[in-house]
């Protein structure tokens, strides 16, 4: 992923990267990059990937809420106790702690009445 203000620099950038590649790795780029805004990030293994910013993505944050839903389902049930509850929540949101989301993560929590830290 290549960041630039200027779409002149981010095509110069890509003339040197297909030189490097036919000439060091004998590879020839295929198909046509795609420049995007900065403003919608790169989406990148469950996250957002922006510019000094890193978001939970949308479908990570759906399938968290999912899985919360099956453990505390599974605690009101009584198939788990409270501590291994606990356990699995804390689990959960570990994945988030590489992303800016701890506002989300304190509202999801919040809204459980959990006493997990977030």
């Amino acid at each position: 992923v290549l960041w630039a203000d200027e779409p002149g620099t981010l095509q110069g950038w890509l003339e040197d990267l297909r030189g490097w590649l036919a000439r060091e790795r004998g590879l020839e780029w295929k198909g046509t990059p795609r420049p995007l805004p900065t403003r919608d990030g790169v989406p990148f293994l469950g996250y957002r990937i922006l510019p000094g910013r890193v978001l939970l993505g949308r479908r990570a944050r759906r399938r968290l809420r999912t899985r919360l839903l099956e453990v505390e389902a599974l605690h009101r049930r009584g198939e788990i106790d409270t501590a291994l509850l606990r356990r699995r929540v804390s689990s959960l949101f570990a994945f988030t702690d590489a992303a800016d989301c701890r506002a989300w993560r304190g509202r999801m929590l919040a809204a459980r009445g959990e006493g997990v830290e977030a």
